[in-house]
């Protein structure tokens, strides 16, 4: 694989922390001036998606992050707040998820009431 340049790196480092393109963009020290289109680009470099990944999986395993380390604080959090609604709760763990790169291949349904609903976790095909 080529190598990324000291502002791409930059750029990824950011970008795994922060979870939002243009904010990295400009952390990396690329100009203000067009950072969102900017750094939608960089999200879409075959070099620089393939060092995202790398990244996620390495976050992944300092912080012991997994399927079930989401779904098991996604029903601790159901438990302990009765008012919160299951839609609102998934979408704190979705937000998780995307940061560590475990919601790309997986989906999550949730239906129903706290007193009733059901959780379907499709492995994808």
């Amino acid at each position: 694989m080529n190598k990324l340049s000291p502002k791409q790196e930059k750029f990824c480092l950011e970008y795994i922390k922060l979870g939002n393109g243009t904010h990295a963009y400009i952390n990396a020290g690329y100009s203000e001036k067009g950072a969102e289109v900017s750094a939608s680009q960089l999200l879409r470099n075959p070099k620089v998606i393939a060092r995202l990944d790398e990244l996620k999986k390495e976050a992944q395993k300092e912080f012991k992050v997994d399927r079930k380390f989401l779904f098991d604080g996604y029903m601790e959090l159901i438990e302990k707040h009765k008012d919160l609604t299951p839609a609102v709760a998934k979408g704190s763990y979705d937000s998780i998820a995307k940061m560590f790169g475990l919601n790309e291949a997986d989906k999550v349904e949730l239906t129903g009431k706290i007193e009733g609903f059901k959780i379907v976790l499709d492995e994808g095909d």
